[in-house]
Formats: C-alpha cells, structure tokens, sequence
C-alpha cells in the first residue's frame, strides 16, 4: 500500500484478509481486493471532485458506492471514515478495532435472528 498499515489493522487483516466466511458479504475487503478497492474508492470520489488525503487507506467497499477508510498515519488505531456515493466523507467516531468489534456483534446479532 506504500505506507504503514496500523497495528490494530493488521491484526484484523491476519485473521480474516484471505477469507471470512459469510461475514461482511457484499463488501469486499480481503487482502487480494485492496488494491481494487483502493483505486476504486479514489476514482469514485474524484468524480464527485474530492480527493482523499495520501494517508487514507481504503479497507473496506460495499457494492462500488460506498467505503470505509482510516488515515494510515494516525496511530496503531486509527479512527474511521466513511464515504457514501454523493454525500461528504464522514468521520465515523469510533476506531478500526472498534469498528471490527461493532461489525462481529452485528454480524452474530443478525445470524441469532435468524436461527442459524
């Protein structure tokens, strides 16, 4: 990616970047999808005429209209951004591994409802 990756975030990646399962589907996220999503994500909102600092570091996109991005210089857990096609990057308040934890629970929360 041509910088450091945070702390909080290669410890996601050395559990679930080459395969999750279920988990998150839709979204692409993986460590053969980075530089797609990357690329993607920095074409998607130069159309819309923004540009996302040099830091940013594209770890996740849902459907090609929407992603979650961290700024890789910020620390071993940095906090997230996110952009949705047409709309502002937004500065989500909560940090990678929190972000992770938050998706988890989701995730379990969902399959429990449904009586997997």
């Amino acid at each position: 990616m041509g910088q450091s990756l945070p702390a909080a975030y290669k410890e996601f990646l050395a559990h679930l970047g080459r395969s999750a399962g279920s988990f998150l589907r839709g979204s692409d996220f993986t460590c053969d999808q980075l530089w797609r999503i990357n690329r993607e994500a920095r074409e998607l909102v130069r159309e819309r005429g923004v540009d996302l600092p040099r830091a940013a570091v594209v770890f996740l996109m849902h459907q090609g209209y929407q992603f979650l991005y961290f700024h890789a210089a910020e620390g071993d857990d940095p906090e997230v951004h996110r952009y949705e096609e047409g709309g502002p990057l937004q500065r989500l308040g909560v940090s990678v591994s929190t972000w992770f934890l938050n998706a988890a629970d989701d995730e379990i929360r969902i399959v429990r409802g449904l009586g997997r």
